[in-house]
């Protein structure tokens, strides 16, 4: 047999999953299912931070963190940044990104090249102010940290997989005064972020910004499909804890239970 019949369940939730993503995708698109995402104020700032960074005639920093392209944190960075630099070509402010890793860069280039082109501000755009520093993650935080501490922007995002050394970019941000928005799905750095930084993105937060900020259908409907499934998943994880429990607590029923089973089975 070329498949393991014992996890051929496995292959049925995954069935189950991909129709509802692929339902809820279909329906918005032909505006059968309206989804509206509820404000996330981290995402809401975005346009006050770089309108402050604006005022004070200084410049934004952004960084996506320490993973490569492969990274689905880096992925949903990336496509924060989209929005970022529309903020900073509008209100012609100078955009920072450092960058661990070569592809980063690349990718971070080429969309805030086109992301100024696109809103007529091509002549603003500087791919020196997006460069690769190191891979080595000390060395990229202290590169990181210097640019902080000399170009002391008015705002700093980081938006990404962050690990250790989340904490020293929240302290190095609030010595210079700059307003601060921070996300990562990584759940153990997540509480520096938030006491060091002015606001954060929570977990998958950072995943729905793309969502938040496109409005388009396809993103909405993959991002309500997903939360279906949890839904259903955290329903059927609580229904067997219950069921479970009352079986050990009444073994008279289990044993019905059980015995049901058998004479349904022979039948």
């Amino acid at each position: 047999m070329w498949y393991i019949k014992e996890r051929l369940i496995v292959a049925y939730i995954l069935l189950i999953i991909a129709s509802i993503i692929l339902s809820a995708v279909i329906l918005s698109r032909r505006g059968l299912l309206k989804i509206k995402i509820r404000p996330i104020p981290a995402l809401n700032a975005i346009d006050e931070a770089v309108g402050r960074a604006t005022e004070m005639g200084k410049p934004v920093l952004y960084l996506t963190g320490l993973y490569d392209m492969n990274a689905i944190p880096t992925i949903a960075a990336i496509n924060i940044l989209a929005f970022v630099a529309q903020k900073t070509a509008q209100y012609e402010t100078q955009l920072l990104v450092p960058c661990c890793r070569s592809l980063v860069m690349n990718s971070a280039r080429e969309v805030v090249k086109q992301t100024y082109i696109k809103a007529g501000k091509a002549e603003l755009y500087s791919p020196e102010n997006i460069k690769y520093l190191t891979d080595n993650q000390w060395g990229f935080v202290s590169g990181a940290n210097g640019i902080m501490l000399r170009e002391k922007p008015g705002a700093c995002f980081y938006l990404g997989q962050f690990v250790s050394e989340a904490l020293i970019y929240s302290e190095v941000g609030h010595s210079i005064g700059a307003i601060q928005i921070a996300g990562t799905n990584e759940f153990t750095q997540i509480p520096f972020f938030i006491v060091g930084c002015d606001y954060c993105l929570i977990g998958e937060e950072l995943y729905a910004a793309s969502a938040y900020f496109s409005k388009n259908a396809d993103d909405l409907g993959t991002l309500y499909g997903q939360d279906l499934c949890k839904l259903i998943i955290i329903i059927t994880i609580v229904s067997g804890a219950i069921c479970e429990s009352i079986l050990n607590f009444w073994p008279e029923l289990s044993f019905n239970f059980l015995r049901l089973k058998e004479i349904f089975i022979t039948q």
